[in-house]
């Protein structure tokens, strides 16, 4: 990656700005999924515990179905994982119980399919089985590429105070500090450590699911 900065220095695509995600207030009839995300190679508790992800789920025939958004409402210390229950909308009409493919997107990270078959109950709380997705997809293009590397050094250190710095958010309710896409361990610094991780990241997948 040496001559990256000399030969590929093409600003990243800004990241869109997210509209406010309404919360679903779950009842006994609510169909809801019990999310797990593993951070994976990533050691330090996040400074943003409330992070945006999205839910697809997919018949067997890899029809989609359901594309549910949320918000994470846990960090769980010991096991290195982001937690939430997340209710399905079905309030038109009954979700459908049968066995889905279920794949989870979250921000900085490369989708995840979950492997197998996952059953999902109408009307209940449905445990899904933990997603080990990879960190480095800082673009948001579900790549990790030339394009989030640029992305990094245009944060890097003091740019991250600079225009150079475009792929960033705000923090959700509960949050506080710039969210750069770029800290990929999220302790609220883009440094070397977040390059680190990149370049692992790089040799473990370029692109998500």
């Amino acid at each position: 990656f040496s001559s990256c900065t000399q030969n590929l220095c093409e600003a990243p695509t800004p990241t869109p700005t997210l509209t406010p995600i309404p919360t679903l207030v779950p009842t006994p009839q609510s169909t809801i999924l019990a999310v797990i995300i593993n951070r994976g190679l990533i050691g330090a508790e996040p400074t943003h515990k409330h992070v945006v992800y999205n839910v697809l789920i997919l018949d067997q025939q890899g029809n989609e179905v359901k594309r549910v958004r949320g918000i994470i409402d846990a960090f769980d210390n010991i096991s290195n994982s982001f937690k939430d229950n997340l209710v399905i909308d079905d309030s038109k009409s009954p979700f459908p119980t049968g066995s889905y493919s279920i794949k989870i997107k979250l921000n900085k990270y490369l989708a995840k399919l979950i492997p197998g078959s996952t059953p999902i109950t109408s009307g209940t709380t449905n445990k899904l089985p933990a997603t080990f997705p990879i960190v480095g997809d800082i673009s948001g293009d579900n790549r990790i590429d030339i394009v989030d590397y640029n992305a990094l050094v245009g944060c890097f250190a003091a740019k991250s105070q600079t225009a150079s710095c475009i792929n960033k958010s705000e923090p959700e309710s509960g949050d506080s500090g710039t969210d750069y896409h770029a800290d990929l361990n999220d302790d609220g610094f883009v440094d070397g450590i977040d390059y680190n991780i990149f370049l692992k990241s790089l040799n473990l997948g370029a692109s998500g699911d």
